[in-house]
């Protein structure tokens, strides 16, 4: 978080480390991007929700995550790392993003096929969901 303030190249910028339900973001923000971080929420829905709250209308929530039932071989990340995630299918979560408001405008997966890792080369790889607010 420091190195990415010292980075800063705007004043619009702004990074937060933290438990983003305690947090005050502003509203009518233009992008949210999260990458890893959903499915550390106790309450998927709920965070997805509190998210699309702040995008002001026409904002975007970009979504990149490796941890999905597509990927099979991320299954026990879980118990591997000593922490609850929410292990759903891009169905549930295209589910979860409509039921906060925001349409899907993009929804894919980018696979690596150079990528040491397995699930970048095997599976589906990095799914990738891009929703606006109405």
């Amino acid at each position: 978080i420091n190195l990415a303030k010292k980075r800063a190249t705007s004043e619009k910028e702004n990074y937060i480390c933290g438990d983003v339900l305690d947090s005050e973001l502003p509203a009518r923000l233009d992008v949210i991007f999260t990458m890893e971080s959903l499915y550390y929420f106790d309450d998927v829905a709920r965070g997805v929700q509190y998210l699309a709250s702040r995008l002001k209308a026409g904002g975007r929530l970009i979504f990149g995550c490796d941890f999905h039932k597509g990927n099979p071989q991320t299954a026990g990340w879980p118990h591997k790392l000593g922490v609850k995630m929410e292990y759903l299918s891009a169905d549930e979560w295209k589910q979860i993003f409509q039921d906060a408001g925001l349409t899907i405008e993009v929804s894919r997966f980018a696979r690596d096929p150079d990528n040491p890792e397995p699930w970048h080369r095997e599976a589906m790889g990095t799914m990738i969901i891009v929703a606006a607010a109405l």
